[in-house]
């Protein structure tokens, strides 16, 4: 073929034109260009929030690029383990994983907001308390079992609820030094947890009455760490402290001697002060009656089982705030651990066929 001739010249022409344009089809096709329509997942920080009621507008920070992400009421809003969430939740800083259609730098319709820096954290969030804010009803907390973790700041609301054991406590009741259980919200990037459960470690202690004073409700008690160690333990009578002899019947703080055992359960206020909820005055024996048998039932609802004895008739044993529950070695437990089956021995009251139970032993639960 000619090189010089017409006819080549345009054969060339047109397969260069071919060339092009294909390469620029490739281009075109292969760029996301900002006006381009497509489903994606995005991850940023949030800046901007609208509002908590739908719908809403979000703005959302990811690496050098700013999203406008409009939120509907078909939007699907999760925390990070997957649990349902709502904009109330949401706050400035907070981590979002955000699934939609993106059409340059808006994201609408918006599928699902995962929010990963809320969660709920059970049993495992626990610690000391270190300060206290009672105008705000908040306080800051050391988390023992996550030493990694900075100081959490807890926060309180109307709905919190509070336990001291098997009573329910309040605010108030929080001190210094005290050592609770949460269950909440937690907001890992604020280091904050918003409560909805919160329960106080109850303290116990064991030792010899060294002076006793009815009239300012107060108590000493010598507590024997050992051959050389001994702690002086500052004890705090209220007027809703129940007081009960070695075999569990009530009595009052005039029973009390010096050199009286004692065994007391309560608030801890101090590095060796105490607020008692319960005291058991062991040294002071009186002839008692006491149940033996299995566990057939537990209802929940009236805090309450029926005690199928080895000899004699079923028992209905009621538990209540004053019960003491305690394992085979002593330590104390909840209603809440009994179990069906269990061989339990009760101390109390007998009225009819229902038991009201101060004491009661539950011999099959391990101990802690």
């Amino acid at each position: 073929m000619d090189l010089n001739s017409n006819s080549y010249r345009k054969t060339m022409r047109k397969a260069i034109v071919r060339s092009i344009g294909g390469i620029l089809t490739v281009a075109i096709v292969g760029v996301a260009w900002p006006w381009a329509v497509r489903a994606a997942t995005v991850e940023g920080t949030l800046v901007a929030i609208s509002g908590t009621s739908l719908p809403a507008v979000l703005t959302v920070q990811s690496g050098v690029t700013t999203y406008t992400v409009n939120v509907s009421s078909s939007t699907v809003l999760v925390r990070k383990f997957n649990a349902p969430s709502t904009l109330e939740e949401f706050a400035i800083g907070d981590l979002l994983r955000i699934e939609g259609t993106v059409t340059g730098t808006t994201i609408d319709p918006t599928t699902k907001i995962k929010n990963l820096s809320i969660q709920r954290k059970g049993s495992l969030f626990w610690g000391t308390i270190l300060t206290i804010d009672a105008t705000n009803k908040s306080f800051t907390l050391d988390p023992k079992h996550r030493k990694s973790l900075p100081d959490q700041t807890v926060l309180t609301t109307a709905s919190t609820k509070f336990f001291q054991g098997n009573r329910a406590g309040v605010f108030d009741d929080l001190a210094v030094g005290m050592n609770v259980r949460i269950v909440g919200l937690w907001r890992k990037s604020l280091s904050r947890i918003t409560a909805d459960r919160i329960l106080i470690k109850l303290t116990e202690i064991n030792g010899t009455v060294s002076a006793v004073d009815c009239t300012a409700k107060t108590m000493t008690v010598k507590r024997n760490k050992g051959k050389s160690s001994e702690q002086t333990w500052s004890v705090a009578i209220k007027d809703d402290t129940v007081i009960r002899d070695k075999h569990l019947d009530p009595m009052t703080c005039a029973g009390i001697v010096v050199n009286d055992r004692v065994h007391v359960r309560g608030l801890k206020t101090g590095t060796f002060a105490i607020n008692a909820l319960q005291i058991w005055d062991r040294s002071i024996n009186k002839t008692k009656h006491v149940w033996k048998g299995e566990i057939s039932s537990i209802d929940t609802t009236t805090m309450s089982f029926v005690l199928d004895q080895k000899k004699g008739d079923d028992r209905t044993v009621m538990v209540t705030s004053e019960t003491i529950l305690v394992n085979k070695n002593g330590t104390a437990i909840a209603f809440t651990d009994l179990v069906v089956g269990h061989e339990v021995q009760v101390w109390g009251t007998l009225t009819g066929t229902t038991v009201t139970a101060n004491l009661i032993m539950d011999k099959d639960l391990p101990s802690s």
